[in-house]
């Protein structure tokens, strides 16, 4: 199993893994090809190169993706893909999914405590960070990033590419389009319909 990325998130990520005792942790590594990327972590070979990972996948050609951006998980996930690799969903244990008509993509992190509802749909790439509240007929849009303590109330359509802070409140119904970050802690209450960068009780957009 290669976990793709070795940051912050790939050390969370791992925890999860471990915690479900469905791997062997003898069989996990990581790939990281950026200029500081270390040689190991907690003790896990780093491979840095996209010729060692086509070797690996020769073995087990399961992937996870383990960063936070969202266009940088696209890019993990297409890298995946390009050299032969099968994306695979970590799902915590503590988590609770519900078993009414939710679906979920490929690629998947959810992670410890996060809670979803009936009738929702969570489409490849994404991340639903730790203690995170989605709620019935909500739908997120591929790669996006849901930051820990998030609640997505009833009827939310978030689009591609969306980072929510950490604590974010969506209300009911609202829609946000592709390439929006919301800052942490901010409500939202109103539909977001241009790409951009909203802070604030007043959805101030940055840029």
């Amino acid at each position: 199993m290669v976990i793709l990325g070795a940051g912050g998130h790939a050390s969370e990520v791992l925890d999860v893994l471990l915690a479900a005792k469905t791997i062997a942790s003898d069989s996990i590594l990581f790939f990281d090809n950026t200029p500081n990327a270390h040689p190991s972590k907690f003790g896990y070979k780093i491979i840095n190169h996209v010729q060692e990972l086509q070797e690996q996948f020769k073995k087990t050609p399961e992937f996870i993706i383990a960063v936070g951006s969202p266009r940088v998980r696209q890019l993990l996930f297409e890298i995946g893909l390009q050299n032969g690799g099968t994306p695979f969903s970590v799902i915590s244990t503590l988590s609770l999914i519900s078993t009414l008509n939710v679906q979920l993509g490929k690629g998947l992190n959810i992670m410890h405590h996060a809670h979803i509802f009936p009738e929702v749909i969570i489409e490849d790439g994404v991340l639903i960070n730790a203690g995170s509240y989605i709620h019935h007929n909500v739908c997120i849009g591929q790669f996006s990033e849901i930051g820990p303590q998030c609640v997505l109330a009833g009827g939310v359509r978030i689009g591609k590419y969306v980072q929510l802070g950490a604590g974010c409140i969506v209300k009911p119904t609202i829609q946000i389009c592709d390439d929006v970050v919301i800052g942490a802690g901010t409500v939202v209450y109103q539909n977001i319909d241009e790409p951009g960068t909203y802070v604030g009780s007043s959805l101030r957009k940055l840029r």
